[in-house]
């Protein structure tokens, strides 16, 4: 009976620390983003195209509006995975681009600014399509996945559209995808 209490108190003590808090490292969400634009003296947006909002763990020295993944190789990655896009397109003026990397611990507040060019592009110009995805892979050809970003398309139609679009991309094996 005496060594029943001693074996109950080991049982609380263990399942106390299964209960502790285990520090998670915090993230650090990248967008490389290439904005196409036509400049003065109208401001039209004519091409976004991003690598989406992809996570990864933060090296710790940034704060929260600043940071960087890591693993150097996976923000090379995701930089490279635009540049095989952009650097295969053409844009001669008065079209200009404009390169973006946008990094923070906070994935709301990139995912704010994407919506936000999204809104821009589409006020201003009637042939703007919507937001390009780029895929990004990692150095061993794991897909770092991407946040789930909202409905781009504002009615059923463009929904519709747009399935149809990224389904003719699919089946040609692109690396790019339409933000639905």
């Amino acid at each position: 009976m005496r060594g029943l209490p001693v074996v109950l108190a080991g049982v609380v003590v263990g399942v106390g620390s299964l209960t502790s808090r285990v520090m998670v490292p915090p993230s650090c969400y990248v967008a490389n983003t290439a904005v196409i634009w036509h400049g003065d003296p109208d401001y039209t947006i004519h091409r976004i195209i991003t690598t989406g909002i992809r996570r990864y763990d933060d090296a710790g020295q940034g704060t929260i509006a600043q940071c960087a993944p890591k693993d150097s190789a996976d923000i090379v990655a995701n930089r490279a995975a635009l540049a095989r896009v952009v650097d295969s397109l053409r844009v001669e003026p008065p079209l200009t681009m404009n390169r973006l990397e946008l990094a923070a611990r906070s994935e709301q507040l990139i995912l704010s600014q994407l919506v936000s060019l999204d809104a821009k592009a589409r006020a201003h110009s009637d042939r703007f399509l919507g937001l390009e995805i780029v895929e990004v892979k990692r150095a061993n050809g794991a897909e770092v996945s991407a946040t789930a970003l909202p409905a781009f398309s504002k009615t059923p139609s463009e929904t519709e559209s747009c399935k149809a679009r990224n389904e003719n991309l699919q089946r040609s094996a692109s690396r790019v995808r339409w933000a639905c």
